[in-house]
């Protein structure tokens, strides 16, 4: 199964901290009015992938596991590669994040392929 990353800019860098979903729609959502959706080439099989809780005092704050540089570093110390997590768009749907959390995640990721729209073709 793909994943996608909705951007706001037309530039795909993969990177520590870089979130991923699986649905597309959800992908589209985080791209706001101009931004760009990719596919993204990942195998997540050899990596160490961490399901992360959130709870709701975090979800109310807008306080995401490894939104931070510091974050990202503290799951990778512990042994993660990537943290898995229920997140939420900014209009309130569920769905579930997948984010990069160590150098070894970040080199996994073997191309990324910008999507087009069918009617903007």
């Amino acid at each position: 199964m793909p994943l996608y990353h909705g951007a706001n800019t037309g530039k795909f860098t993969a990177h520590i901290g870089l979130c991923l979903v699986r649905d597309l729609d959800i992908a589209r959502a985080y791209t706001r009015r101009d931004g760009v959706v990719y596919e993204v080439a990942l195998d997540l099989g050899p990596l160490e992938v961490v399901s992360v809780d959130v709870s709701r005092e975090d979800i109310d704050n807008n306080d995401w596991p490894g939104d931070t540089a510091e974050g990202c570093a503290a799951f990778a110390a512990d042994g993660a590669d990537v943290i898995r997590y229920i997140d939420m768009t900014e209009s309130g749907t569920t769905h579930t994040t997948y984010r990069l959390v160590s150098a070894r995640a970040v080199a996994a990721v073997s191309g990324a392929t910008e999507l087009v729209d069918a009617e903007e073709e």
